[in-house]
């Protein structure tokens, strides 16, 4: 397609959102089938200059095995860099990891403090959890997670992602 063509020319010059534009391409979708390997490294090449949602993409292929070899550390570690920069699923992504024990040791405290700062943001599944999360933690565990995730978000950097 005519998009592709301008993508690739953009992306073959190191452009983190056009690298990102072209993982969403071989991603396919409900009318074209993906070509994960291929989504995967455009996926990889913008998030290693640190565009969020590429990481965050990223981050779900390596938890799915998908055009990547399965690694869920290596996902929650994406996820970790995408949610640091605002990435509001990947933050609820990390909640997740966190309360399940997926790629990092089980942490209820750490997985409430990342649930947490996703509601906050106006995720409605993350304030599920957290509510569901409070009442496993109790009292005291609740206010542990509440000074973590200000801590946490005190560290959040949302950069300026305009092209």
């Amino acid at each position: 397609s005519e998009a592709k063509k301008w993508f690739m020319l953009a992306a073959e010059q190191n452009y983190a959102p056009a690298q990102y534009q072209l993982g969403v391409m071989y991603s396919g979708d409900a009318n074209r089938r993906g070509v994960p390997s291929e989504a995967a490294r455009w996926f990889k090449l913008s998030a290693e200059q640190g565009w969020p949602d590429a990481e965050y993409q990223l981050a779900r292929l390596y938890s799915q095995g998908v055009g990547v070899k399965q690694d869920q550390a290596a996902a929650v570690q994406w996820y970790r860099r995408a949610a640091m920069q605002g990435q509001l699923d990947a933050q609820f992504m990390l909640g997740v990891s966190y309360y399940t024990g997926r790629g990092v040791p089980r942490d209820l405290i750490e997985g409430l403090a990342w649930f947490m700062i996703a509601a906050e943001t106006g995720d409605a599944d993350a304030a599920q959890n957290q509510t569901a999360l409070e009442a496993e933690a109790g009292a005291a565990g609740t206010r542990t997670a509440r000074d973590r995730s200000a801590a946490l978000k005190s560290q959040i950097k949302i950069p300026d992602t305009r092209p």
